[in-house]
């Protein structure tokens, strides 16, 4: 019941969780770009072939390191987020400072 909970909340942010789980898809569809990629360029010609199956894990290592940037950034946001909420909590349990005189 706990996990319903706070999938119905708004208590525990899920996005950091969500931000993973699509890395890992996008990371394997690089993958399979990238080997599609690379064999497809033989069905052009021998020489279309080597280029491609030499330049294409070049893209695919570029695309990893975008998409890697890219959810790093996606998880930052989300740690402010999380850190701010903190933040708030121990500024509302924190007694207010009486007036300076």
């Amino acid at each position: 019941m706990g996990f319903v909970n706070s999938l119905l909340g708004f208590d525990k942010l899920i996005g950091a969780m969500l931000v993973r789980v699509i890395y890992y898809v996008g990371l394997a569809g690089i993958l399979i770009a990238t080997v599609i990629a690379m064999f497809s360029g033989f069905g052009m010609g021998i020489i279309q072939g080597i280029g491609t199956f030499v330049i294409a894990p070049i893209g695919g290592l570029i695309a990893l390191l975008c998409w890697r940037f890219v959810s790093e950034l996606y998880m930052v946001l989300f740690k402010i987020g999380n850190d701010l909420a903190d933040v708030r909590a121990n500024l509302m349990a924190r007694p207010p400072a009486p007036p300076a005189a």
